[in-house]
């Protein structure tokens, strides 16, 4: 399984994007493979795929973030033509947290990049002995929950 939560592998998957062998052709598919970059520490193509520009600074700043934290699962909510809102867990100082958001995309040049993202309140809202949000498939409370 892909590290966006696709059915597929990564190979299959997110890693013809990260890897420059293809663009993604709608913003979902951006989102998704900006997630796999995050979790597999790939500030080249987080850098590559945004809008802005970064500062050496602030390259080393998302590298420093990347190597702090550790990302468990995406979930998509909803996208459109332009953006797509979701909710990536990830845990950080040995706590549990979730990034909710709605991200905005522009397409330049044959290529959809990341604009901006409003960040959404959200609270972590799965039982205790559910099956954990991180595919390992033991229940939360052995796995992810055991960070809150």
């Amino acid at each position: 399984m892909c590290f966006c939560d696709r059915d597929e592998s990564f190979e299959l998957c997110c890693e013809k994007y990260l890897k420059n062998l293809e663009n993604p052709k709608e913003p979902v598919e951006l989102m998704r493979s900006r997630y796999s970059a995050f979790v597999t520490k790939n500030i080249e193509y987080l850098v590559k795929t945004d809008r802005k520009s970064y500062s050496e600074v602030e390259k080393e700043d998302l590298k420093n973030y990347c190597n702090q934290v550790e990302f468990k699962a995406l979930e998509i909510v909803d996208y459109g033509d332009s953006f797509v809102e979701f909710k990536a867990y990830y845990i950080l100082n040995e706590k549990l947290e979730i990034q909710h958001e709605k991200s905005y995309f522009v397409k330049q040049n044959d290529s959809w990049l990341y604009d901006r993202g409003d960040i959404l309140e959200s609270k972590i809202s799965i039982a205790r002995n559910d099956k954990c949000l991180c595919g390992s498939g033991k229940k939360f409370k052995k796995c992810c929950g055991i960070y809150l």
